[in-house]
This record gives structure tokens, C-alpha cells and sequence, in this order.
């Protein structure tokens, strides 16, 4: 009761701080005091960080520890492991500032402590410290590569040790926090020369434990915490691991298939190259000549059997996935209470061994994901061929990304695989881009170009055959993330046009899926199949009914809009209609009218920002596509003017007029302002005169809103109003157009001032056009003025 009274009082440490100034002024300090005040003070700080008390004065309690550092003497074993343990929970208190002079000390005494060779308090100082490296201060601390250093303390100490302990795995605790660097600081400091020496260590174990024994718990996590420790070195320190890499991926790809039953391991350094597929299939020994026996010609069953079963070898997978009602193959055991033959105590251990060996493979995935994301594009392009698989005819099957994907039984590996194989696919998106393929091949040479595409056919049939063989919402969520970065970088104009029916096929079904997120990521990919290659016909043509010739991917999302449906499913379907509408008009032609009074009651019923504000970037986008329509042909355009005129009159009358009136927020009227911008001059002036005036009056008034970026959505609508056919003439909208452009070219927000300037140009151009009429109506003072603030615009800082 005692120590909640004083944890609950404001100066509750007063007492502890005056309590350790007795004890510091006493020339003789008895040892029963300091043990005393020591089991206090970690009894305190233990309840404090417990309860995570954001007003705990963490100040206060680094400086009451600071001080006790002066009253225990190193060769104190017990007294040193209490004062460890204490830091460890003051360190992570909250809002903890660390001072570089406190940051030295606190590596100071940790030298001070470990050169003592006390074993017994050894687990507790690296403890501490792997809790102390989290800090900027610390991690750049001038005394630390003493311990850290290629000859330091703790990697000496690492490489005595012949088997895996708790203290191997506290040390790579260590190395791991201290390659951890989160947020935005600038880590430019951190010693690189530490940063190397933990990358040596992290490779030098993992090459230790490649004949381990995989059910060694110890291992097991060492050997994460080293692939851990290795995917923050990429994100934070990417330059370092570039010697490196050859060893670090060649681990990689072993690990990641580490613990799996039937899956034969072998390491070996991965070495770049300019061409893909430089690995030759192992061949007999070819200096004898062996017997060459003659064969009996395949049975017709046979050579039938044969070919069913050819698509399942050519990428390595089990023929039970091949069926969409056949679930993933796992090792399972059977754990009934009554004819099991392991107790329950022994399932367990079995469950949790694989789920650790798991954690094994997902880390190896994880850190495979960060070095193709963070590494540079052209250190990437010497190793991807060892990653995907190769499906041309003669090659020897290999293990790839695509391996973890199909048969791990694992969930979260195969949704870290799927991230890897993402970030590789981005990573190589120019090489891919280089595949086509050749379905009449003559001759044995093979070109570039065609072994890409056999890459990406393999590729792209693993992805759809575990779509349907997939059963956690969690990874076929993942598989549909990667089949849309596969519908962004594949070039199907130059592939089989049945990758992308079947992926369609595959994935339409998953558009009535009981989880929304499914759903969601499913009409990504649609999306992106349908926007990304709408000038190709036959593409298009599979989004179309065959009867009526209608999309049914549009007609299904604005069923989704008009109903009740999640936020983050509303959102992909407006991005759908929008994506859809702007790339290819004429699908969604017959769908113009049903769209815009759709968007527009959205617009103004639902009371989600987000969701309106998602809108106005849809409008927008059918206000661009119309517009670029009326700048074509009569003849060419799929959408005639007065259709046009209709849909700009309700567009304006039930949506952005309301929206612009009306108290809403910032980005809801940048929005709508950036739909206003994209009316037209042949629109514009087939418009009502009432709401050419509305118009006019909102553009106007927008442009001295108080925020940024509703002035440079404003003053971006104006510039093009300037040159309308209907206003460029209108003297008194010029002058009131350029009262409100000149203020704004000398605005704080960039953004702003180059939209002002960019407008201020168009007015100028609309002036030189019709000079005689307008200059006859305009002040005299007025070119005058417009030249000043221009040539002032000019020679400012951000000379716009």
C-alpha cells in the first residue's frame, strides 16, 4: 500500500532521491542500505512500467539512476544484476530522453561490468543493453564499438560460445536492436563499421546452423532474430549489405523452405548475372558412354495421364491442388483424445515447434521483401532468376518463391512469400517488361524475350492455381494484392490471352465473398486488368456480357454504391467506375447518366468524408473523360454534345453547387473545385445562363478560401475560364479573374503560386487575343499592374 501511495504522488520519487543523497554522503555505505533501496526502486519501476503511467517523470528516474551507478562497484555481481534489471525498466518508461553525456556513462559502466567476467550476471547486463540500443543516443555512442566492434566484448564473447544458449540468443537480441532504427531520424551517424560487423555475424550464424537440428528451440530463434536483424540492416542501412548479398540470398532461398517435410536442402552462394537462368540443371557425368536402352512407345492412358499431369510438374506442384475442392496438404497427426498415440502435452510441442520453424521461413520471406524493395533496382536484376520459377521445356525444376505459395501449410509464410514476390515483380518491372512470347518457335536458339515470358506464364498460373486452392481470407487477400502488382507490370498484349481469361475467371467469383476485404482486393485486380489494358480489345471484351454487351464489372459496382456497403468497398468501386470511365469511354458509355446520379447522391447522402471526398476525384475523372471526347470529331465521339451539356447541368445542379455552398471540408472542396476545372469551353457555353453565372460566382469565390489547397484548386478552375470562348471577352470577369490571380502569385503555399502564375499566363494569352475590344474597357493602370506583379513573381524566391 505504501508504494501505490507514493507511485500515485506527484513527487513520489522525492523520497527515493533523498534517501540515495544519504547514502552517497556517507563515507562507509552500509551494503544492507544500497540492497535495500536497489529491490525498492526495481519493486517501483517494474509497477510503473507495468501500468504504463504516461506521468511518471522519466527524467527524474534516469537521474536517480545515474547517481546509484556511483554506489556500486562493479565486482558487486548481485548489486550490478539488480541495477540491470532496474534500467530495463526505466528505459522503457514512457517519453524516456536520453542525453549523449547520460548515453556514455551508461556505456561506461556496462564496460566496467563486463570486463568483471561474472557469468552469473552476464544474462542480465546484455538484457539491459539489448533494451539500451533502442536509443538514438546510445547507438551512437563513442564507447559502444568497444562492445560491439568486429573485436568487441559481445562479439567476441558470440563467437566462443561453440553451441546455441540463452546468452547467444540475448546477444543477437542485441545486435538486432541495434540495427533497429525506427521513425524519422536521421540515422546517417550510426557507426557503419558496427553496422557491417552485424551483418558478418548474422551471415556467420546462419551458415553455422545450416545442418542444425530443426527442432531446437534455441536455433530456431537465433536463426529468426538473425533474419531479423538482417531485414532492418536493408531498410535503414541498404549500401552495407551490397557485398554481401551473393551469401545473403543464397541463405534466404535456403531458409525459406527451412523445416518443410520432402523439401531437399542445399545451399549455396546465389552469384548475379547479366542473363537470366545461368544456373545449368545438374547433369550425369558425360566422359562415359552409358547404355542407351530401348524403350517400349507410352500407351495412349498413359501419354493422356501424362498430359493432365504436365501442368503440375512444370511449375512443382501437387497434383491434389490442382482441384478447387482440395484443400492445402499439411503434416498433420492426429490429435483425437482417443485413438491419438501422443499425449496432449506432446501435440502442443509439435504445434508450437511448427509454428517457430514457420517463423523461421516467414522471417527469411520478410527480409527477402525489404532487400528487393530497399536494395537499388540494378543490384536486384543479377538475382531474380534465382527466385522465380522457370517453366520452359527441358528444365529441371527448381524452388522458387512460388514454392512457399503452393505448399506451405503455413499461413503466415505464405502471405510473406506473396509480399516477396511482389516487391520482386516491382522491383523488375523493366526486365519483365521485355517478355513476349512465341508460340511458333523454329530453331534452338532462345531468346530473352521468350524465356520472360515462359517465366511470367509459370508466374501467373501459380498465382490463379492458389487462388482456388486457397482457404484463409488472410493469404488469398495476399495472392489477390500480388495477382493486381502482376496485372501492373505483366505485358499481356505480347502473352497468352488465356492467362487473363483465367484470371478473371478465377477471381470473379470472390466478388460475392463473405469478407469484405476479399471483395475489395478482388475488384482490384479487375480493375487493373480492365483500366491498364483498355486499348486492347480482347481484354475488353471479356469484361462484356455476351447477350447485351454490357460491363458487368461496372453494372456490379454501382449495384455496390447505390447499396450499403463497407468504406473500403465504396471507395474501390467509385476508384473502378472513375479508372473505367477515363480510359475507356466507350465501355462506359451506356452507363453515363446511371454513374453521375449515382456519384452525385453519394456525394451529398453519406456523411463519410472520405467517401465524399472520393467522389469528387470520380466526378472529376468523368469530367475529364467527357472533355476529351468533345475535343474530338463529331464523328469520333462516343458521347454527343448535349448528352454532355445534360450531365454537366445535373453534375453542377445536384452535386458541386451544394458542395461548394455549403461548410465543408478542405479536401471535399479542392475536390470539387478540381471537378469544376473540368467543364470545357463547349460545354460551358451550351450551359444555362443561371448556371454559367453559379459558375463564375464559385470559382470566384474560392479562390480567397483559407485553405491552400481549395485557393489552388480555385485559382486552377480560373486559369481555364480565361479562356473560355463565352468569358474571354467579358472585361469586368477578367478584371475580377485578375484581382483574384495576382494577390496569390506571392502566396506562401508553392502550389498556389504556380497555379497563380500558370493562370496569370492564360489571362495574358486571352489579352494579346483580343487586345482591341478588351483594352478599350480596361483601367488604365491595369496592364501596368498585371506586368509589375508578374515581373515581382518572377524575381522572388520561388520564381514562378
Amino acid at each position: 500500500m505504501a508504494l501505490l501511495h507514493k507511485a500515485s504522488n506527484e513527487n513520489y520519487l522525492s523520497g527515493v532521491q533523498n534517501k540515495l543523497m544519504l547514502i552517497l554522503g556517507k563515507k562507509n555505505v552500509v551494503s544492507k542500505d544500497v540492497t535495500d533501496l536497489l529491490d525498492h526502486l526495481c519493486t517501483l519501476f517494474f509497477d510503473l512500467k507495468r501500468k504504463g503511467d504516461v506521468s511518471v517523470n522519466a527524467q527524474d528516474a534516469v537521474s536517480i539512476m545515474i547517481d546509484v551507478l556511483e554506489i556500486v562497484k562493479p565486482e558487486e555481481s548481485l548489486k550490478v544484476s539488480k541495477i540491470c534489471q532496474i534500467w530495463e525498466q526505466v528505459l522503457q518508461l514512457p517519453n524516456v530522453i536520453l542525453s549523449n553525456q547520460t548515453s556514455e556513462k551508461l556505456i561506461v559502466w556496462t564496460l566496467q561490468s563486463v570486463r568483471d567476467e561474472n557469468s552469473s550476471v552476464l544474462a542480465d547486463i546484455l538484457s539491459f543493453l539489448a533494451v539500451a540500443v533502442n536509443y538514438k543516443e546510445i547507438k551512437q555512442a563513442k564507447d559502444l564499438k568497444i562492445l560491439l566492434g568486429p573485436s568487441g566484448f559481445v562479439i567476441n564473447k558470440l563467437n566462443e560460445d561453440r553451441q546455441v544458449n540463452n546468452l547467444t540468443v540475448l546477444i543477437l537480441k542485441v545486435l538486432c536492436n541495434f540495427t533497429y532504427c525506427s521513425g524519422e531520424k536521421d540515422w546517417s551517424t550510426i557507426s557503419k563499421d558496427l553496422v557491417e560487423a552485424c551483418i558478418i555475424q548474422f551471415i556467420k550464424i546462419q551458415e553455422q546452423q545450416l545442418n542444425s537440428d530443426p527442432s531446437n528451440f534455441n536455433i530456431l530463434r537465433v536463426l529468426i532474430l538473425c533474419f531479423y536483424g538482417l531485414e532492418n540492416i536493408f531498410v535503414r542501412f541498404t549500401t552495407s549489405t551490397a557485398p554481401h548479398l551473393e551469401t545473403i540470398f543464397g541463405l534466404a532461398r535456403y531458409y525459406m523452405l527451412f523445416g518443410i517435410a520432402g523439401q531437399p536442402l542445399k545451399y549455396a552462394p546465389i552469384r548475379p548475372s547479366s542473363l537470366p537462368f545461368v544456373e545449368l540443371p545438374l547433369k550425369c557425368d558425360q566422359t562415359k558412354n552409358p547404355k542407351v536402352r530401348k524403350k517400349r512407345p507410352p500407351s495412349k492412358v498413359q501419354s493422356k495421364n501424362r498430359n493432365q499431369d504436365s501442368h503440375s510438374e512444370e511449375i512443382g506442384i501437387e497434383p491434389h491442388l490442382q482441384t478447387k475442392n482440395k484443400t492445402w496438404a499439411k503434416n498433420s497427426i492426429s490429435i483425437s483424445s482417443s485413438d491419438s498415440e501422443l499425449s496432449d502435452s506432446d501435440v502442443q510441442s509439435y504445434q508450437r515447434l511448427k509454428e517457430t520453424q514457420g517463423k523461421v521461413r516467414s522471417s527469411a520471406l520478410k527480409m527477402l521483401s525489404a532487400a528487393f524493395k530497399f536494395c537499388d533496382q540494378r543490384s536486384v536484376m543479377g538475382y531474380w532468376s534465382a527466385f522465380l520459377p522457370d517453366s520452359s521445356q527441358g528444365q529441371v525444376y527448381r524452388h522458387s518463391l512460388v514454392t512457399p505459395i503452393l505448399k506451405d501449410c503455413s499461413v503466415k509464410v505464405r502471405c510473406s512469400a506473396l509480399v516477396a514476390l511482389s516487391s520482386l515483380l516491382q522491383a523488375i518491372q523493366p526486365t519483365l517488361a521485355m517478355a513476349s512470347y512465341q508460340e511458333t518457335r523454329t530453331g534452338s536458339f532462345i531468346p530473352l524475350s521468350h524465356t520472360l515470358a515462359e517465366t511470367i506464364i509459370a508466374v501467373q498460373r501459380s498465382l490463379v492455381l492458389s487462388v482456388s486452392a486457397e482457404q484463409s481470407a488472410s493469404a488469398l487477400i495476399q495472392i489477390l494484392k500480388c495477382l493486381a502488382v502482376a496485372a501492373t507490370v505483366f505485358p499481356y498484349e505480347k502473352l497468352p490471352m488465356e492467362l487473363v481469361s483465367k484470371t478473371i475467371q478465377q477471381c470473379t467469383p470472390f466478388l460475392d465473398n463473405k469478407d469484405p476485404d476479399v471483395k475489395v482486393a478482388c475488384l482490384s485486380v479487375l480493375r487493373i486488368l480492365l483500366c491498364a489494358r483498355s486499348a486492347n480489345p480482347q481484354i475488353v471484351q471479356m469484361f462484356k456480357e455476351e447477350k447485351t454487351g454490357k460491363c458487368w464489372l461496372l453494372e456490379h459496382c454501382l449495384t455496390l454504391i447505390d447499396g450499403q456497403s463497407g468504406f473500403p468497398l465504396t471507395l474501390e468501386s467509385l476508384l473502378v467506375i472513375g479508372e473505367v470511365t477515363r480510359s475507356n469511354i466507350r465501355v462506359a458509355q451506356p452507363y453515363f447518366q446511371h454513374i453521375v446520379r449515382s456519384i452525385c447522391h453519394k456525394l451529398l447522402t453519406d456523411q463519410d468524408s472520405g467517401i465524399q471526398i472520393r467522389c469528387g476525384k470520380a466526378l472529376a475523372l468523368v469530367g475529364a473523360s467527357i472533355l476529351q471526347e468533345m475535343e474530338k470529331e463529331d464523328s469520333d465521339q462516343f458521347i454527343s454534345r448535349d448528352e454532355a451539356v445534360q450531365l454537366w447541368i445535373y453534375i453542377i445542379r445536384h452535386g458541386l453547387a451544394n458542395i461548394l455552398q455549403a461548410a465543408s471540408v478542405p479536401p471535399l472542396k479542392a475536390e470539387a473545385c478540381a471537378a469544376l476545372a473540368t467543364v470545357g469551353s463547349q460545354i460551358f457555353e451550351c450551359l444555362p445562363r443561371e448556371l454559367r453565372i453559379l459558375f463564375v460566382t464559385l470559382a470566384l469565390g474560392c479562390a480567397t478560401d483559407g485553405d491552400a489547397s481549395v485557393r489552388a484548386a480555385s485559382i486552377r478552375t480560373l486559369g481555364f475560364a480565361v479562356t473560355f470562348n463565352t468569358l474571354n471577352d467579358d472585361a469586368s470577369f477578367l478584371l475580377d479573374s485578375s484581382e483574384k490571380i495576382l494577390p496569390l502569385l506571392l502566396d506562401g503555399n508553392l502550389l498556389v503560386a504556380l497555379n497563380a502564375s500558370w493562370a496569370l499566363g492564360n489571362l495574358a494569352d486571352t489579352l494579346d487575343k483580343d487586345q482591341n475590344s478588351l483594352l478599350e474597357e480596361m483601367p488604365r493602370d491595369f496592364l501596368i499592374n498585371l506586368i509589375k506583379a508578374a515581373v515581382h513573381a518572377a524575381q522572388g524566391p520561388m520564381k514562378v
